[in-house]
């Protein structure tokens, strides 16, 4: 047998001892009880003749009461439960020994001292009340009794007795309500007026109303608050203070918490008599009233200067959203206008080093080509922070491998390393998961970052990338990369500011730099919602550990290669002749495009209607289209259209990419509906052609694999379609009606297709300009937008960025159909075309000259 725990006994003698004293107070009642009912009944039972008292009854009432008594004593609560069998009992026998008396003849003295005894033992166990009440009920049964048994003198004496038993119970009954409702009307004054010494004392506005929203009371607070006095605002006049544009929403929501018995809670203004506003925050809750009635008290604070403030911030989030704004915009604009000359630099210098050049020569351009590859690097990193900042920066979820993005990434990394004689070593987990879905270009992007600080800060040693794989289930998989090298470390309470923009530990020599290549990193792998941390010792190395979450790729592995290869920006150009449709309405866009396939082997077809592109076709077998979305007979569009619909009854699929001078709103939508494959923006680059055909070169496209790739030079495109479009939206800085560095790095150097594409302008010129002037003579708003959008290709295509803009400008007048300012805008392009032409002439006499 298991002992109690010690901390148990004193409770259990607690428990003991409450016990034994409970039971000896009911013990001393008991025996003052029944010693009270022997000694008051003996005297009757030696008077009473033997058959008419049975005894029995008299005991075993007894007996039952102090069975029940010592029972009672020791059940919980068993003070109140000995309460009521004491009474209940003392019923009985008091009412057993009153029908004895009743039936039996006896003497009225003996009858008194009856009523004596009991109404002196009954007022020592029993309160006024509930002694009268047994009294009356046992003398009318009394009364009864006597009646039935033939003795008139008996029933006679209890019932007036029990008359006045009753009218004492009922006036001692309504004394006693009347009492009780003296002190509770007492109690209720007392409770107002502590409830109205706080509510004038509060620091808030308390009020109080009906459930119909009258009200019944508002403190000096609240008046103020409101702007009104206390009796303008009882009754219903509180709710004329609330303002004219809060008062329905108000009472509405009063209504709706009123049915549902909810609280009550509202944010409303007050409109004072002076014009002055407040703002109110108040709350409701349902009491109640004095008379049982429901009613809503509440409090009402001011929290006008926290509106104040509110709009304070909002105001500044908006000024500071707006600089943000302005300054992407500027970086946009200033972008521009510096990678269009240095794109022309970087096409001069590769131009330049295809010819035969002495060593020093070679080493002087090589030096020159490095310097304006990093000055563009710049640009690139403070355009990525700023678009990210804008928010403009979207994470892609494509297929990829893992390890052939890590083989990209790093190998260019790995040779610049060992020229600075560092050891690299790259460990990837044989159990790492390979086919995943993420962004693989801004994986590859930080990872460059990374390693590329690495290498920078790191004198002797080497640099170690390893990636581990962590928790993986169906959702998908967590991988940890981590850049460790030997270099100069970062001190302590350096460590939170590393990734802050144009922050750098150490500024000397080759370690400069713009300081936002961690910047760059961290916002990427946020936005890729993973975390990145640094860990370092000063003289030591640093470490930098990021941690992401990728989804499992459920492709086989040749489409998971092409998806790696198109997802980080690398092309090939096709192992055999691509055969191409162009069609474009354009001499100048179409010998653009023309040149650039040909020259990376493709065999090109060119059509200039929309009609003639769809017969092409459907006639022959071509690898790609390209469709220009605005062209005679037919558009680019319905083109598409067509061919979709023919393939759907005959089979296959050609890749179709449409061409637009500029892209205005929809028009992507509406080609991609159509059936395009991708879509681009004018001035067409041969970087945009060959990565147009590096993310439609997969194994069902064009036929060819994808195992012959090679990175691109540079890992962004300095004439990216992006400056294109912010050179057609921004007019330049002067009145430069033609960009010569721009044009110049288009053509890549290529003076005879520069003096080609001059000569088609020159023929196209006239009935560019007559097109749009007779349009703007008949007003037809449908032929001016058509002939403006046609001149577009080649205004951009010839790096004529005041002659493309009135031309846009013109365009978008067209398609409003508003018409009346357009001839002043079509007069402004026409001077400017002119000159424009004479500037182009002198350029390629000065190249014949040169």
């Amino acid at each position: 047998m298991s002992e109690l725990p010690r901390s148990s006994l004193p409770e259990l003698a607690a428990i003991s001892s409450a016990a034994r004293r409970r039971l000896s107070r009911v013990s001393r009642v008991l025996i003052v009880v029944i010693g009270a009912l022997y000694l008051a009944w003996q005297p009757v039972m030696q008077r009473l003749s033997p058959g008419a008292w049975d005894p029995l009854a008299l005991r075993a009432s007894i007996f039952i009461l102090s069975c029940a008594a010592a029972a009672a004593s020791l059940l919980p609560r068993g003070r109140r439960h000995l309460l009521r069998i004491v009474h209940a009992m003392a019923g009985v026998v008091t009412l057993h020994c009153f029908t004895v008396v009743a039936v039996n003849r006896l003497e009225p003295g003996y009858l008194a001292g009856l009523f004596v005894l009991l109404a002196a033992g009954g007022l020592l166990f029993f309160t006024l009340e509930s002694m009268l009440g047994y009294g009356s009920f046992t003398v009318l049964l009394a009364t009864v009794a006597a009646i039935f048994s033939d003795a008139p003198g008996n029933a006679r004496v209890f019932l007036w007795v029990g008359v006045l038993t009753v009218e004492g119970v009922l006036t001692l009954s309504a004394y006693r309500r009347v009492i009780a409702q003296r002190a509770l009307l007492g109690e209720l004054e007392e409770s107002e007026r502590r409830f109205r010494e706080l509510a004038m004392g509060a620091p808030v506005g308390i009020y109080r109303c009906d459930m119909s929203a009258r009200c019944t009371f508002v403190n000096q607070e609240w008046c103020q608050l409101a702007g009104v006095t206390p009796e303008e605002a009882l009754g219903g006049g509180w709710a004329a203070a609330i303002h004219p544009e809060d008062r329905e929403r108000c009472h509405k929501m009063w209504q709706e918490a009123g049915e549902y018995g909810i609280e009550w809670e509202c944010e409303f203004r007050f409109l004072h008599q002076d014009g002055r506003v407040r703002w109110a925050y108040s709350r409701a809750t349902i009491a109640v009233g004095e008379f049982g009635a429901r009613e809503r008290v509440g409090m009402t604070i001011d929290i006008t200067e926290r509106k104040q403030a509110e709009e304070s911030l909002k105001r500044a989030k908006e000024l500071a959203e707006a600089a943000t704004r302005a300054k992407t915009d500027f970086l946009a604009k200033m972008s521009h206008e510096i990678r269009t000359p240095m794109n022309g630099v970087l096409g001069m210098l590769e131009l330049a080093l295809e010819t035969p050049l002495a060593p020093d020569q070679k080493d002087y351009v090589d030096t020159a080509r490095a310097s304006a590859a990093a000055l563009l690097g710049i640009i690139n990193d403070i355009l990525d922070v700023s678009r990210i900042e804008a928010h403009k920066l979207q994470i892609e979820a494509v297929p990829f491998s893992l390890r052939q993005l890590l083989d990209a990434s790093l190998k260019p990394l790995n040779q610049l390393a060992r020229s600075k004689g560092l050891a690299f070593e790259v460990d990837v987990g044989l159990h790492v998961a390979d086919g995943l879905v993420g962004d693989a270009l801004r994986l590859q992007q930080v990872l460059v970052n990374l390693v590329g600080n690495a290498i920078k800060f790191t004198r002797q040693g080497g640099i170690r990338v390893t990636v581990v794989q962590g928790h993986a289930d169906d959702s998908g998989v967590k991988l940890c990369f981590s850049v460790r090298d030997t270099g100069i470390g970062i001190p302590a309470h350096r460590l939170s500011s590393v990734f802050e923009p144009f922050t750098q530990v150490e500024r000397v020599g080759a370690m400069s730099g713009t300081g936002l290549g961690l910047t760059i990193s961290l916002q990427l792998v946020e936005l890729m919602g993973g975390k990145i941390r640094v860990k370092s010792t000063v003289g030591s190395g640093s470490v930098f550990h990021v941690d992401l979450l990728f989804p499992r790729a459920d492709v086989d592995p040749e489409s998971l290669a092409s998806s790696t290869v198109k997802s980080t920006g690398r092309f090939q150009s096709p192992p055999n002749r691509l055969r191409v449709l162009v069609a474009e309405d354009n001499a100048v866009n179409a010998r653009v495009v023309r040149h650039f396939l040909e020259k990376v082997g493709s065999h090109v077809t060119v059509v200039e209607t929309g009609r003639a592109a769809l017969e092409e076709a459907l006639s022959a077998d071509y690898h790609l289209l390209f469709l220009d979305v605005q062209m005679p007979e037919m558009t680019g569009v319905e083109v598409c259209r067509a061919i979709r619909a023919h393939e759907k009854v005959s089979g296959g699929h050609r890749p179709i990419v449409m061409l637009t001078a500029q892209a205005m709103k929809g028009d992507r939508e509406e080609c991609l509906a159509a059936g395009a494959d991708d879509y681009v923006t004018k001035p067409v680059t041969r970087r945009t052609l060959l990565s147009v055909i590096a993310r439609l070169m997969d194994q069902g496209a064009f036929g060819y694999s994808s195992d012959h790739v090679s990175p691109a030079s540079e890992p962004r495109d300095p004439t990216s379609q992006e400056s294109s479009e912010v050179a057609a939206q921004n007019a330049e800085s002067d009145d430069a009606v033609l960009d010569r560095a721009d044009l110049l790095a288009r053509v890549d150097g290529d003076l005879r297709l520069l003096a080609e594409l001059v000569r088609l302008f020159v023929m196209e010129r006239p009935a560019l300009l007559q097109a749009m002037e007779i349009s703007l003579r008949d007003g037809n708003a449908q032929d001016l937008a058509g002939a403006a959008h046609k001149a577009k290709g080649a205004f951009a295509n010839l790096s004529a960025s005041l002659s493309l803009q009135a031309a846009t400008e013109l365009e978008l007048l067209a398609r409003r159909g508003d018409l009346a300012p357009a001839t002043d805008v079509f007069l402004r392009l026409r001077a400017q075309v002119e000159r424009l032409e004479a500037e182009l002439r002198a350029l390629t006499q000065d190249d014949r000259a040169a």
